[in-house]
């Protein structure tokens, strides 16, 4: 499980101030929804080998290219790029029987690349960070246990994921999580762990881009930071070729398992 011991504000999907038809949206969807949590696996870990590489990713993204630096100058550079936390959203595209697929952005770890620069890998941000999700089940249970609580002081008990997929040029990340790992209610109520038993649907892309009026869950960052915009074909292209190769890898593992 990723770090129970948070309680940083969220979004709450169902209140606020949106329209209407937004908050229609939102209730039909909200089962398929994730909270996203980026951490430094160093912040949180005594990992050398992960700050390490953590400084090696931000030494590309900000055209310093220092090698062979000692541990305690390692150590200095690291904690003034002090990561903290960050939350985005995601929503579910795929499932098997056992795994969850969740597309979410790539911004959140925009301190490992920037334009040009974009050779990070699935493998590295997942050995750099730490990745979480929570669903909307386990949020909407929290504040039923705590009825008189604040929100934004309520810990939320996160379920680690990890990157299978990103295009860093797109702005995109397919992040992988195991369905009985999801937390709906954690063991400080209770004294068990309460898996996430709800069905996560999957949310189908539209056939094709919304119009204006439309609602829609996805939408494009016309001034993102490093120049480029997403559309509903590069969505579309990035899930295919991620969904393609995973299932190439299943493949193979599945022929690899057929000899002894």
């Amino acid at each position: 499980m990723a770090d129970p011991n948070n309680n940083r504000r969220r979004p709450n999907l169902l209140t606020g101030g949106c329209s209407a038809g937004k908050q229609y949206l939102a209730s039909k969807t909200a089962p398929s929804i994730f909270s996203v949590e980026v951490a430094v696996r160093h912040e949180k870990q005594n990992n050398l080998k992960a700050m390490r590489k953590y400084v090696a990713l931000t030494d590309k993204a900000t055209d310093v290219m220092d090698t062979g630096v000692p541990t305690d100058e390692l150590t200095i550079k690291a904690k003034r790029r002090k990561f903290g936390e960050r939350q985005q959203t995601g929503f579910v595209v795929h499932s098997s029987d056992t795994q969850l697929f969740i597309l979410t952005t790539a911004h959140a770890v925009d301190c490992v690349f920037k334009k040009g620069v974009h050779q990070v890998t699935a493998e590295e941000l997942n050995l750099v960070f730490l990745f979480g999700v929570a669903c909307t089940h386990h949020e909407a249970q929290i504040q039923a246990d705590y009825p008189d609580g604040n929100v934004s002081e309520l810990l939320r008990s996160y379920c680690d994921a990890h990157v299978v997929a990103l295009d860093t040029e797109k702005d995109l990340l397919l992040l992988e999580v195991t369905k009985d790992e999801l937390c709906l209610q954690d063991v400080d109520v209770g004294g068990v762990f309460v898996p996430c038993s709800s069905d996560h649907p999957i949310i189908h892309l539209a056939d094709l881009p919304p119009e204006q009026s439309d609602l829609s869950l996805l939408q494009v960052m016309v001034d993102a930071k490093c120049g480029y915009a997403i559309c509903l074909e590069d969505v579309r292209e990035f899930l295919t070729n991620a969904l393609e190769n995973l299932q190439l890898l299943e493949d193979n593992e599945d022929g690899d398992g057929g000899h002894a």
